[in-house]
Protein backbone atom coordinates (compact mmCIF):
# COMPACT_ATOMS: atom_id res chain seq x y z
CA UNK A 1 0.00 0.00 0.00
CA UNK A 2 2.55 2.52 0.80
CA UNK A 3 4.52 1.83 -2.28
CA UNK A 4 1.46 2.57 -4.33
CA UNK A 5 0.83 5.94 -2.06
CA UNK A 6 4.44 6.96 -2.83
CA UNK A 7 3.96 5.71 -6.63
CA UNK A 8 0.64 8.40 -6.93
CA UNK A 9 2.63 11.16 -5.01
CA UNK A 10 5.48 10.72 -7.28
CA UNK A 11 3.08 11.03 -10.36
CA UNK A 12 1.49 14.21 -9.07
CA UNK A 13 4.44 16.10 -8.40
CA UNK A 14 6.34 15.05 -11.54
CA UNK A 15 2.78 16.25 -13.48
CA UNK A 16 2.83 19.57 -12.19
CA UNK A 17 4.29 22.55 -14.51
CA UNK A 18 7.40 23.79 -13.73
CA UNK A 19 7.88 26.73 -11.38
CA UNK A 20 9.65 29.44 -12.44
CA UNK A 21 13.22 29.58 -10.90
CA UNK A 22 15.00 32.45 -8.73
CA UNK A 23 16.31 34.49 -11.50
CA UNK A 24 20.12 36.10 -10.04
CA UNK A 25 22.64 37.63 -12.38
CA UNK A 26 25.45 35.81 -13.03
CA UNK A 27 27.68 38.79 -14.30
CA UNK A 28 26.82 42.63 -14.55
CA UNK A 29 25.07 42.09 -11.43
CA UNK A 30 25.43 45.97 -10.17
CA UNK A 31 21.55 47.25 -11.27
CA UNK A 32 19.00 48.18 -8.71
CA UNK A 33 15.97 47.01 -10.34
CA UNK A 34 14.04 45.90 -13.48
CA UNK A 35 11.47 47.12 -15.83
CA UNK A 36 8.15 44.66 -16.30
CA UNK A 37 7.06 46.04 -19.73
CA UNK A 38 3.57 45.18 -20.42
CA UNK A 39 1.95 45.83 -23.58
CA UNK A 40 -2.40 46.63 -23.65
CA UNK A 41 -2.32 44.81 -27.09
CA UNK A 42 -5.43 46.55 -28.44
CA UNK A 43 -3.93 49.79 -27.89
CA UNK A 44 0.14 48.20 -28.72
CA UNK A 45 -1.51 46.61 -32.21
CA UNK A 46 -3.76 48.70 -32.94
CA UNK A 47 -1.22 52.05 -33.81
CA UNK A 48 1.29 49.70 -34.55
CA UNK A 49 1.18 48.03 -38.87
CA UNK A 50 3.53 45.48 -38.05
CA UNK A 51 1.76 43.85 -34.36
CA UNK A 52 -0.31 41.29 -34.39
CA UNK A 53 -1.98 40.06 -31.04
CA UNK A 54 -1.09 36.25 -30.45
CA UNK A 55 -3.36 33.42 -30.78
CA UNK A 56 -5.22 32.11 -28.45
CA UNK A 57 -4.09 35.21 -26.22
CA UNK A 58 -4.79 34.50 -22.34
CA UNK A 59 -5.13 38.20 -21.55
CA UNK A 60 -5.28 41.75 -23.28
CA UNK A 61 -1.99 42.60 -21.31
CA UNK A 62 0.54 40.81 -22.98
CA UNK A 63 4.35 40.66 -22.03
CA UNK A 64 7.34 43.01 -23.76
CA UNK A 65 10.28 42.13 -21.59
CA UNK A 66 12.07 41.89 -18.28
CA UNK A 67 14.77 44.97 -18.03
CA UNK A 68 17.27 44.80 -15.80
CA UNK A 69 18.66 48.75 -15.07
CA UNK A 70 21.44 50.70 -16.01
CA UNK A 71 24.73 48.76 -13.81
CA UNK A 72 26.56 51.01 -12.25
CA UNK A 73 29.62 50.17 -13.63
CA UNK A 74 28.22 51.55 -16.94
CA UNK A 75 27.06 54.61 -15.05
CA UNK A 76 30.54 55.42 -13.86
CA UNK A 77 31.83 55.05 -17.37
CA UNK A 78 29.04 58.31 -18.22
CA UNK A 79 26.51 56.01 -19.96
CA UNK A 80 22.90 57.26 -19.06
CA UNK A 81 19.76 56.14 -18.79
CA UNK A 82 18.26 56.87 -21.91
CA UNK A 83 21.42 55.28 -23.54
CA UNK A 84 20.92 52.48 -21.54
CA UNK A 85 17.47 51.89 -22.76
CA UNK A 86 18.56 51.51 -26.32
CA UNK A 87 21.27 49.57 -26.33
CA UNK A 88 21.57 48.01 -23.08
CA UNK A 89 23.50 44.37 -23.38
CA UNK A 90 25.20 45.83 -26.97
CA UNK A 91 27.16 47.71 -24.17
CA UNK A 92 28.79 44.49 -23.56
CA UNK A 93 30.31 41.61 -25.21
CA UNK A 94 27.64 38.72 -25.76
CA UNK A 95 25.88 36.19 -27.55
CA UNK A 96 23.45 36.60 -30.19
CA UNK A 97 22.08 33.57 -30.24
CA UNK A 98 18.35 32.71 -29.46
CA UNK A 99 17.31 31.45 -26.00
CA UNK A 100 17.24 27.96 -25.23
CA UNK A 101 13.35 27.16 -24.01
CA UNK A 102 11.41 24.14 -22.70
CA UNK A 103 8.25 23.52 -24.82
CA UNK A 104 6.05 24.59 -21.81
CA UNK A 105 7.94 28.03 -21.84
CA UNK A 106 7.69 28.92 -25.71
CA UNK A 107 3.45 27.67 -25.54
CA UNK A 108 2.90 30.36 -22.81
CA UNK A 109 5.06 32.85 -24.66
CA UNK A 110 3.19 32.30 -27.45
CA UNK A 111 -0.28 33.34 -25.74
CA UNK A 112 0.92 36.12 -23.72
CA UNK A 113 3.96 38.00 -26.32
CA UNK A 114 2.93 39.91 -28.99
CA UNK A 115 3.75 38.80 -32.76
CA UNK A 116 5.97 41.78 -34.47
CA UNK A 117 5.48 40.69 -37.83
CA UNK A 118 9.18 42.19 -38.54
CA UNK A 119 10.81 40.99 -35.89
CA UNK A 120 11.33 38.37 -32.91
CA UNK A 121 10.34 39.88 -30.15
CA UNK A 122 11.10 37.16 -27.72
CA UNK A 123 14.99 36.80 -28.92
CA UNK A 124 15.36 40.34 -29.48
CA UNK A 125 14.42 40.75 -25.88
CA UNK A 126 16.91 37.94 -24.47
CA UNK A 127 19.89 39.02 -26.72
CA UNK A 128 19.32 43.25 -25.86
CA UNK A 129 18.03 42.90 -22.41
CA UNK A 130 19.49 39.26 -20.61
CA UNK A 131 21.90 37.45 -22.17
CA UNK A 132 24.60 40.07 -21.02
CA UNK A 133 23.50 39.29 -17.57
CA UNK A 134 24.38 35.43 -17.90
CA UNK A 135 20.52 34.56 -17.39
CA UNK A 136 19.54 31.13 -19.02
CA UNK A 137 16.71 31.41 -21.05
CA UNK A 138 14.15 29.40 -19.58
CA UNK A 139 14.35 30.94 -16.42
CA UNK A 140 14.32 34.56 -17.47
CA UNK A 141 11.21 34.16 -19.53
CA UNK A 142 9.88 31.60 -16.77
CA UNK A 143 10.06 34.60 -14.52
CA UNK A 144 8.93 37.32 -16.84
CA UNK A 145 5.51 35.10 -17.06
CA UNK A 146 5.75 34.65 -14.11
CA UNK A 147 5.32 38.49 -12.93
CA UNK A 148 2.96 38.59 -15.63
CA UNK A 149 0.52 36.90 -14.72
CA UNK A 150 0.67 38.12 -10.78
CA UNK A 151 -0.30 41.48 -12.63
CA UNK A 152 -2.82 39.69 -14.62
CA UNK A 153 -4.41 38.12 -11.28
CA UNK A 154 -3.66 41.18 -9.13
CA UNK A 155 -7.06 44.06 -8.39
CA UNK A 156 -5.23 45.87 -10.68
CA UNK A 157 -5.26 43.67 -13.69
CA UNK A 158 -9.09 43.08 -13.16
CA UNK A 159 -9.30 46.80 -12.97
CA UNK A 160 -8.09 47.53 -16.45
CA UNK A 161 -9.60 44.25 -17.48
CA UNK A 162 -12.80 45.94 -16.64
CA UNK A 163 -12.35 49.43 -17.69
CA UNK A 164 -11.57 47.87 -21.47
CA UNK A 165 -13.89 50.37 -24.07
CA UNK A 166 -13.49 53.64 -21.26
CA UNK A 167 -11.83 56.62 -20.77
CA UNK A 168 -10.46 56.94 -17.18
CA UNK A 169 -7.96 59.14 -15.49
CA UNK A 170 -4.43 58.31 -15.33
CA UNK A 171 -4.66 59.05 -11.58
CA UNK A 172 -7.42 56.60 -11.41
CA UNK A 173 -5.39 54.16 -12.95
CA UNK A 174 -2.67 54.80 -10.43
CA UNK A 175 -4.98 54.65 -7.71
CA UNK A 176 -6.43 50.66 -8.59
CA UNK A 177 -2.42 49.88 -9.01
CA UNK A 178 -1.79 51.23 -5.31
CA UNK A 179 -5.10 49.58 -4.05
CA UNK A 180 -3.73 46.55 -5.91
CA UNK A 181 0.39 46.53 -4.47
CA UNK A 182 0.58 49.09 -1.28
CA UNK A 183 0.42 52.48 -0.96
CA UNK A 184 4.63 52.64 -1.47
CA UNK A 185 4.18 50.79 -4.79
CA UNK A 186 2.61 54.42 -6.46
CA UNK A 187 5.98 55.05 -8.00
CA UNK A 188 6.77 52.01 -9.24
CA UNK A 189 4.80 52.37 -12.61
CA UNK A 190 4.53 54.06 -15.33
CA UNK A 191 1.48 54.72 -18.33
CA UNK A 192 2.60 54.52 -21.73
CA UNK A 193 0.36 56.35 -24.39
CA UNK A 194 -0.03 57.35 -28.07
CA UNK A 195 -2.50 59.35 -29.66
CA UNK A 196 -5.04 57.42 -32.72
CA UNK A 197 -7.04 59.18 -35.27
CA UNK A 198 -9.50 60.35 -33.42
CA UNK A 199 -6.47 62.48 -30.97
CA UNK A 200 -7.54 60.39 -28.27
CA UNK A 201 -4.70 59.12 -25.32
CA UNK A 202 -4.78 55.39 -26.17
CA UNK A 203 -3.11 53.40 -23.76
CA UNK A 204 -0.18 51.10 -25.33
CA UNK A 205 1.86 49.52 -22.68
CA UNK A 206 2.76 50.15 -18.69
CA UNK A 207 6.02 49.19 -16.91
CA UNK A 208 6.27 48.16 -13.42
CA UNK A 209 9.60 49.04 -11.67
CA UNK A 210 10.76 46.03 -9.52
CA UNK A 211 14.11 45.99 -7.15
CA UNK A 212 16.87 43.65 -8.51
CA UNK A 213 17.19 42.29 -4.93
CA UNK A 214 13.83 41.15 -4.35
CA UNK A 215 12.09 40.36 -7.93
CA UNK A 216 11.41 37.07 -6.48
CA UNK A 217 8.97 38.38 -3.90
CA UNK A 218 6.79 40.21 -6.61
CA UNK A 219 3.99 41.02 -5.82
CA UNK A 220 5.21 42.23 -2.35
CA UNK A 221 4.91 45.94 -1.91
CA UNK A 222 8.58 45.83 -0.44
CA UNK A 223 9.27 44.28 -3.85
CA UNK A 224 8.64 47.81 -5.82
CA UNK A 225 11.41 49.88 -7.14
CA UNK A 226 10.38 53.61 -5.71
CA UNK A 227 11.51 55.79 -9.23
CA UNK A 228 12.02 59.40 -8.45
CA UNK A 229 8.97 61.62 -8.82
CA UNK A 230 5.95 59.18 -9.54
CA UNK A 231 4.94 59.46 -12.99
CA UNK A 232 7.79 61.39 -14.11
CA UNK A 233 8.49 59.03 -17.14
CA UNK A 234 4.70 58.64 -18.23
CA UNK A 235 3.79 59.37 -21.98
CA UNK A 236 -0.26 59.60 -20.93
CA UNK A 237 -1.36 63.16 -20.89
CA UNK A 238 -4.83 64.02 -19.90
CA UNK A 239 -7.56 60.90 -19.67
CA UNK A 240 -6.32 57.41 -21.42
CA UNK A 241 -8.41 55.50 -23.57
CA UNK A 242 -8.83 52.02 -23.07
CA UNK A 243 -9.21 50.39 -26.33
CA UNK A 244 -10.91 46.30 -26.09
Amino acid sequence: MFARIRLVLIILITSLPAMASNLQASRNGDFSHYTLALAWQPGFCKLSQSCQMPLNSDGALGLLGLWPSLPASLREQGVTEESWRVKSCFYFSHSIDDPQLSDEVQARLARAVPKLLDDDLISSEFVKHAQCFGFAGNDYFAKALQLRQSVLDSSFGSYLKNKQGSMVDPNTVRQAFTQAFGAASGTALSLRCLRDTQQRNVLTSLEIQISAQKVNAFPAEASLWQQEGAGASDSCYGPIWIPN
